[in-house]
């Protein structure tokens, strides 16, 4: 395998598009973080969203016009080793497939 080189982004762009790709870059920075942030306020009102409506005992209510769902879900992952070590014929992909559930909180459009 041959190591890749990587220019710095001063070798590669001139004056002013080296100045708009820097406040391109911070841009996009500063909008991951926030984003970051976001999900994370999301999941945490989704929390609380989802903890009130099962207190009340409601899967799904409506919410100015938006139908909010508390709504099952699951995720599989393969596990390697068990497919290294079992030879990996279809039928061992499928006993080899690890499955975790979990709860989410679907909220739809807003209906016109």
């Amino acid at each position: 395998m041959t190591d890749e080189v990587i220019l710095d982004s001063r070798e590669v762009f001139q004056s002013h598009q080296l100045s708009a790709f820097g406040h391109y870059m911070e841009q996009r920075i500063a909008v991951a973080e926030s984003i970051k942030e976001l999900e994370e306020e999301k999941k945490r009102l989704d929390s609380e969203i989802k903890a009130l409506m099962e207190e009340h005992g409601a899967v799904k209510v409506s919410y100015e016009g938006r139908s909010v769902s508390i709504a099952k879900g699951s995720r599989s992952n393969l596990s390697k080793e068990k497919l290294l070590l079992a030879g990996v014929p279809a039928t061992t992909i499928l006993s080899c497939t690890d499955t975790t559930h979990y709860d989410y909180v679907l909220v739809g459009k807003a209906k016109a």
